[in-house]
């Protein structure tokens, strides 16, 4: 026999009272044994439920419409087009070193265009134009009209296609809602609308 003094002395000494013992009616003693016997099973429906939730869950296969499989195409498609364009700008070197081998800079403004080399008797033969100042136009095609302020000839000149100015040295080709081509001396040259 164990010492009561102990705790697990006290403890089958209570357990022994429980169940052998006069002092506790039969019913206690049968709840007692029925608390017992569902905790038991509960602890292994718990257990169980535990056991089922650190099993691996494979999700079942869902087979795609033909409008999901068209569309992940497409986008499989667009990605390896940006993968492509990606490679190309950033691994690549073969872009640059060929535009610079060809004197292609294309973040340096070009130079201007080369100007000929000419005589200074072309030169005094050659008139510069008059400064153009395109005030007003009127569209009405064919009869398309401008107003133009020509330097050195006057202010306020009327003009439509094909008209003369400057005795004889220019003539208007075209008149458009932006600009004016004239001629002079020969020359083709542009007047853009003034803002």
């Amino acid at each position: 026999m164990m010492d009561s003094d102990t705790w697990l002395g006290s403890l089958m000494e209570f357990w022994d009272e429980l169940v052998h013992g006069e002092k506790v009616p039969k019913t206690i003693k049968i709840l007692l044994a029925a608390a017992i016997l569902g905790a038991t099973v509960w602890s292994g429906y718990v257990f169980k439920q535990l056991t089922e939730l650190a099993k691996p869950q494979i999700p079942p296969e869902v087979k795609p419409s033909p409008k999901v499989a068209q569309e992940a195409r497409r986008l499989s498609q667009v990605v390896e087009k940006f993968q492509s364009t990606v490679q190309a700008r950033g691994g690549s070197t073969e872009l640059s070193v060929l535009a610079s081998t060809i004197s292609r800079r294309p973040f340096v403004p070009p130079p201007p265009p080369e100007v000929e080399k000419v005589g200074v008797a072309s030169l005094v033969n050659e008139v510069a134009p008059p400064l153009v100042t395109v005030k007003a136009v009127i569209i009405n095609e064919p009869n398309s009209v401008a107003l133009l302020d020509v330097e050195g000839l006057g202010d306020g000149l009327i003009v439509k296609k094909g008209s003369p100015f400057g005795d004889g040295q220019g003539r208007v080709v075209a008149i458009s809602g932006e600009k004016v081509v004239f001629t002079w001396a020969g020359q083709v040259y542009e007047a853009s609308m003034e803002m």
